[in-house]
């Protein structure tokens, strides 16, 4: 059996800023949680309609424990 690890958010997001800091992103970088949240959904959209599209999410969903919390329903009909 894999044994689970834990993931600092903070430490990632200090990681990906040292060795990336200084490229170019269109994603807001505004917190390591909402990063995370514009980098999966732009793999799905581009990253101008992600930053559109995720400040009603943050209406709705301002932290990570909301957003986890959240029915996936109620998280689709907004990002659609």
């Amino acid at each position: 059996m894999r044994k689970k690890t834990k993931v600092n958010p903070q430490e990632v997001w200090n990681i990906l800023e040292s060795s990336f800091g200084d490229s170019e992103c269109t994603l807001i970088k505004d917190s390591p949680y909402r990063l995370a949240v514009r980098g999966i959904l732009s793999a799905q959209c581009t990253d101008a309609r992600v930053n559109v599209v995720v400040k009603d999410l943050y209406d709705v969903f301002p932290d990570v424990e909301s957003l986890a919390n959240a029915p996936v329903e109620e998280i689709e009909r907004i990002v659609r």
